[in-house]
Parts: structure tokens; sequence; C-alpha cells
């Protein structure tokens, strides 16, 4: 079902608990063999900076959840 927007063509890691940068290479790995894909890591509020630091957005997963659009 559409809603009338669409986010696109996202690449999705979910993270439970804590990770560090190098847990995310895969995805990068990832985006870069298919850059059609956008990068994307679900997380909790407290670990959104992981994924900032290395230029991933990041988003909380009950955001996701809720529906709220990626800023």
């Amino acid at each position: 079902m559409t809603r009338g927007r669409s986010w696109g063509q996202w690449a999705f890691e979910v993270k439970t608990g804590e990770f560090e940068a190098r847990d995310l290479a895969s995805l990068v790995e990832f985006v870069r063999r298919f850059p059609a894909y956008r990068p994307l890591v679900l997380c909790d509020d407290d670990r959104l900076t992981v994924a900032q630091r290395v230029g991933i957005p990041g988003m909380s997963w009950r955001r996701f959840l809720a529906g709220d659009q990626l800023t």
C-alpha cells in the first residue's frame, strides 16, 4: 500500500543493543556495490551517533515503526 510518499530504495540495517562503526561494514559495502540504494540504520536513540560518525543516516526504530519520515 502506498501513502502518496515514497522513501525510494533503502538498505536497512537493524541494530539491537550496542554496536560499533565496524559493525556497519556490510551495509557500507552493500551500498557501494548497489549505489541506487541509500543506507539507513535503525537502532535505539542513544546509538544513533555511531551511524552518523561513519556518514550513515540513522533513525530510532520506534520512530520508524510509528511511520515517521526520515529527516
